[in-house]
């Protein structure tokens, strides 16, 4: 196949993986409701500087992607809706990854690696649902990328790479990994120095540029949330400096082991290909851009985290593209035993998930087997009993794609990663056709909010206990009412939270009359009761 239609056919793929799932569905627990209640909080407010949640500051969260999903929303929101337009701002920061992280591979290890360093970062394990969902957690990763592909034109191109370098560290700042970024921009030249091959003109001419254009993003939004709140600007910092657990509050807990073991399944398949391409560089190639910048660019954020006190699995999508760049760097070095043994674990691998899946959606939409609908009733998973034509015929095509595909594709260094994009692409695409419905009706609040409006009409505003922040922002765009701790004396209504295992919940008094209690569909741990005050 000719390098255009190769080109095409590629960049089709990484769009198909990219917008599969992320509209379609209102914001899902977890970090899509995080996100979300971060948007509409601030358009509630009016104030897109102070990260705040319900009237509440959250300082671990710099606006930055906030202001990018504003954007989306307000040009997509009148087809689309506001959380599905607010959601295209994932996809950017995935693609800008993508992208960058392709480019970087392509200056560093030569032309045909562009591709491997784009589909080794978009076929992780770990990258997968938060390129779908809304999440803030996607600006570092994408500030990562850009800066390794700044870094690796500074030899050749010292004022194009420095301002791509000063970007990506920038967003990696107003990303929320500050330290991070400040590391990073600290030991860069000292990285520089020790570099024997490079020509050291050029390359301290590039990071002096990409100091100037890293400055803005370093200092205006600071600048600006101190003009704007004292307060916030110190628990900003305060937040930054107990990030690290020896500065960290005495409640908080410390796991070294937290990043090392989740990187083995997370990351996964970069983890094995990366340590085979730092195998083949063990004599002398440690000190050549294409193995110091990646490992540069994964060791100092690594070991930040690990000295974290508040281990969190999105944290560690800053460590996939410098991983991506040497899994693209080792896989034409793969001897030919193992690239087929990696081939073939992906199809056998996808093919056994895509046949898993449609065993779930017979049972789900036709009732067979019997046993395992009746545990998807059991579980309160809505429609069982119901066939649905268009997800089964959607799903058949997908399956047909897959298995009449993949014989079509012709041997190169690039099948065994192109395979395993394919499968992943495959597997995704089929969850979302066959069950998008599904996990809406149990993973949204939007169900359960209509269940409140109709407990409580007329109702203005609601005090609240135990609710957190995220949720109130997300009840109060859905309900148009306030959701406010302590507030149920004015307003008349209270809203209690309470997981399973923490008892029952605290009754109001005499003048309160329970007038609803409930979940999300199928949710057994978080629980909420509705109680009115007495005329």
């Amino acid at each position: 196949m000719k390098r255009p239609l190769v080109n095409a056919a590629l960049t089709l793929l990484c769009l198909f993986w990219l917008l599969v799932g992320v509209v379609g569905h209102q914001p899902w627990k977890g970090s899509d409701e995080d996100a979300f209640s971060l948007l509409v909080s601030a358009r509630a407010a009016h104030d897109w500087i102070v990260p705040q949640m319900a009237g509440y500051r959250e300082m671990q969260f710099p606006p930055v992607y906030t202001w990018a999903a504003q954007g989306f929303a307000a040009a997509f929101e009148p087809w689309l809706g506001l959380s599905n337009g607010a959601r295209l701002a994932s996809s950017f920061f995935v693609g800008l990854a993508l992208l960058a992280t392709g480019l970087a591979a392509r200056r560093l290890y030569g032309p045909d690696h562009g591709w491997l360093g784009a589909l080794a970062l978009m076929g992780t394990v770990g990258l997968l649902l938060p390129a779908h969902y809304m999440d803030a957690r996607l600006v570092p990763m994408a500030g990562v990328a850009l800066a390794l592909w700044g870094a690796a034109l500074l030899e050749n191109a010292p004022g194009r790479g420095g301002a791509v370098l000063g970007s990506g560290l920038g967003l990696i700042f107003l990303g929320g990994a500050a330290l991070e970024a400040a590391f990073l921009l600290l030991l860069l030249p000292l990285l520089a120095a020790a570099c024997a091959a490079c020509r050291r003109r050029a390359l301290f001419l590039g990071l002096l540029a990409a100091l100037l254009f890293a400055l803005p993003w370093f200092v205006l939004w600071p600048w600006a949330l101190a003009q704007r709140q004292a307060v916030a600007f110190a628990l900003w910092w305060r937040e930054n400096a107990d990030a690290l657990f020896w500065l960290a509050p005495a409640q908080a807990t410390y796991q070294p082991s937290y990043y090392p073991l989740l990187i083995l399944w997370f990351a996964w398949p970069l983890t094995p290909l990366a340590l085979w391409a730092l195998y083949r560089a063990r004599r002398a190639a440690w000190l050549t851009p294409g193995i110091a910048l990646p490992v540069a660019f994964f060791l100092i954020p690594f070991v930040l985290l690990s000295l974290s006190a508040a281990p969190d699995e999105r944290k560690a999508l800053v460590l996939l593209p410098p991983l991506a760049l040497l899994a693209a760097h080792a896989m034409p070095q793969l001897k030919r035993g193992a690239a087929y043994a990696f081939l073939w674990f992906g199809v056998m691998t996808f093919t056994l998930i895509g046949l898993v899946t449609w065993v779930y959606f017979m049972a789900h939409d036709i009732g067979f087997p019997a046993l395992l609908a009746e545990r998807l009733r059991h579980l309160q998973v809505a429609g069982v009993g119901d066939f649905r034509i268009w997800p089964a015929l959607a799903g058949l095509t997908l399956t047909l794609v897959w298995v009449l595909g993949l014989p079509r594709l012709k041997r190169s260094v690039m099948r065994p990663l192109l395979i395993w994009n394919l499968g992943v692409t495959f597997a995704w695409a089929l969850v979302v056709v066959q069950f998008m419905g599904v996990l809406e009706h149990n993973l949204s609040y939007r169900g359960m909010t209509r269940a409140i409006a109709q407990a409580s009409l007329h109702a203005r505003c609601y005090g609240t206990s135990g609710v957190g922040s995220a949720h109130r922002a997300l009840f109060g765009y859905y309900l148009g009412a306030p959701f406010t701790p302590g507030a149920e004396q004015r307003c008349g209504w209270y809203l209690v939270q309470r997981n399973r295992n923490a008892g029952p919940p605290p009754h109001p008094g005499r003048g309160w009359i329970e007038r609803w209690q409930g979940a999300r569909p199928g949710d057994n741990n978080e629980r909420f009761w509705l109680y009115e005050r007495r005329p």
